[in-house]
């Protein structure tokens, strides 16, 4: 999933978190879908975190593929 995406979908379950507080459930309901979200952003923001971290690997492994094609291209355009 994309960080844009991570972040709208994060949004998204705090806004419906912060509706719950005013939408006066019972306290049953209240409880088990309070926990629900709360273990939907906790989840959502390690996502995030994750999709963060891999942003190094992707720039370098796209610099090399960049770089690898430019030598191939370099070598046939040498061979003729």
């Amino acid at each position: 999933m994309s960080i844009r995406k991570l972040r709208r979908e994060l949004d998204q379950t705090k806004d419906e978190l912060y509706e719950l507080h005013f939408a006066e459930p019972s306290p049953e309901v209240y409880t088990e879908r309070r926990s629900e979200l709360e273990y939907q952003i906790v989840c959502l923001e390690e996502k995030l975190e994750l999709e963060k971290a891999f942003i190094p690997f992707r720039l370098t492994l796209f610099g090399f593929v960049v770089v690898v094609a430019s030598m191939l291209l370099w070598l046939y355009v040498k061979k003729y």
